[in-house]
């Protein structure tokens, strides 16, 4: 499994990490409400390490961009084989 991925938001490369243990707690408290809600909490998540670092609240990017940046941090955290499940 590797530990790092790369997405891109608002035209800028960024590699995200897999979570520790602090992460994974905080993004599990974002399954427990709204479903709409988990898409940003993975993306916030994983853009607190990222290379480089960013701002999220100010990045302006699509709807395609956050799609496929949440399939990206899916599939590194492993959370897509969850959700197959």
């Amino acid at each position: 499994m590797a530990n790092t991925a790369n997405i891109n938001l608002g035209g800028t490369d960024y590699t995200v990490h897999i979570f520790n243990i602090d992460e994974w707690e905080r993004v599990s408290d974002a399954f427990l409400g709204p479903k709409s809600k988990i898409p940003f909490a993975l993306l916030r998540t994983a853009m607190e390490r990222a290379e480089p670092a960013a701002d999220v609240s100010k990045l302006e990017v699509t709807t395609g961009e956050v799609a496929e940046a949440v399939l990206v941090i899916m599939a590194l955290t492993g959370l897509d084989q969850v959700a197959a499940a």
